[in-house]
């Protein structure tokens, strides 16, 4: 789901043919979950490798972000919790205020 977030929100890379870029950061991701699974399987189980998992997505999404807006700019529009994950829990819309996207 996380890298599914980031053709969306970060294209800069597929736009640029860049596109090795990606799949070096898909195979550091995974060297990333082997270490960390080799370390946390033993001693957590089903929940290291989750975690693993989690970690190493979570950095892969993070990379490819920040590689996107090197290469190309994309103007994000992150003040005052909007553009935020937790806005639309915080302000709900049509609970009041403004209902504009995003």
């Amino acid at each position: 789901m996380l890298i599914m977030a980031t053709t969306m929100f970060a294209p800069g890379l597929e736009i640029e043919c860049k596109t090795s870029w990606i799949a070096g950061t898909g195979l550091t991701s995974g060297a990333v979950n082997l270490l960390l699974c080799w370390l946390w399987v033993p001693r957590f189980g089903a929940m290291g490798a989750a975690s693993a998992m989690c970690c190493s997505a979570t950095l892969q999404m993070l990379v490819i972000f920040s590689l996107s807006q090197r290469n190309y700019r994309v103007p994000h529009r992150w003040a005052a919790g909007r553009g935020h994950p937790a806005h639309g829990a915080r302000h709900p819309v049509g609970a009041g205020g403004d209902d504009r996207w995003p």
